[in-house]
């Protein structure tokens, strides 16, 4: 474990002897097929990482320095495991009314699906990511896990805010992703902003049958800057740029912190 500029850096090679162990490194060494090269047809991905490790580095200086950490994923099925998983880190402090990012840290990774582990075709439906892609992009898991601890673990000193909309979900299928793997639970449910819950009471989203019902994101957004949401749903990148400028509009309303 090394030190730079305060922030812990995490060896995320998946060569060690013990997969948990932290070891120094100065870049995030995971080799391959890691970085966003190979867009999900229709994703919000449009230019592969511009260097092995540079957004990874970044995101962990963010997270330690107290930005808002906005995230999201993509599953294998409600009750699966996480296959695609993104962090937009918002600077701390800013609010917009009109939801206009300012310059954010952005990571987006692909998990490889375990062996044995079924992709339900109900899931494949809404966000597009097939076995076959997968196989071919995505990340060993365990070094993800790695990295990831890397960033809660900054954002733990420097006091970053992880924010997500339906928060229990993601938690809950992070956690299951590593329990499965032999890693310890990354996040705890009480250390993530909820948009979904706290912006039910102010959107007076609907159901079909008329009922008061949680928004979904994109709803949040229509509600909060008055026109509809046009971009990318249900890929993890788009949907935390989504989230993001969610919650900038709903600081500057005072919804949240």
């Amino acid at each position: 474990m090394g030190q730079r500029g305060g922030v812990t850096l995490w060896h995320v090679a998946d060569c060690v002897t013990d997969p948990m162990e932290p070891v120094e490194v100065d870049r995030c060494p995971v080799p391959g097929p890691c970085w966003v090269d190979s867009p999900v047809p229709g994703s919000a991905h449009t230019s592969p990482a511009a260097a092995e490790g540079e957004d990874l580095a970044a995101l962990i200086r963010a997270a330690g320095a107290g930005a808002t950490l906005c995230w999201d994923t993509e599953t294998s099925s409600l009750v699966g495991h996480v296959i695609q998983i993104a962090v937009v880190a918002v600077p701390r402090g800013a609010a917009a009314a009109d939801g206009t990012l300012p310059d954010c840290v952005r990571y987006c990774r692909h998990w490889a699906l375990p062996d044995g582990v079924a992709l339900d075709p109900r899931a494949v439906a809404v966000h597009g990511i097939t076995r076959s892609h997968l196989a071919a992009r995505g990340c060993p898991v365990l070094p993800g896990l790695r990295a990831l601890a890397a960033v809660v673990h900054a954002g733990r000193e420097g006091g970053a805010q992880w924010v997500a909309h339906n928060a229990s979900f993601d938690v809950a299928r992070l956690n299951h992703t590593a329990a499965f793997h032999g890693a310890p639970a990354l996040l705890e449910r009480g250390e993530v902003l909820c948009t979904m819950r706290l912006s039910t009471a102010h959107c007076g989203a609907k159901s079909r049958s008329g009922r008061a019902k949680a928004p979904r994101c994109d709803e949040l957004y229509a509600h909060l800057f008055q026109r509809p949401f046009e971009g990318v749903l249900h890929d993890a990148l788009a949907d935390a740029t989504l989230l993001a400028s969610c919650v900038l509009g709903g600081r500057h309303r005072g919804w949240w912190a």
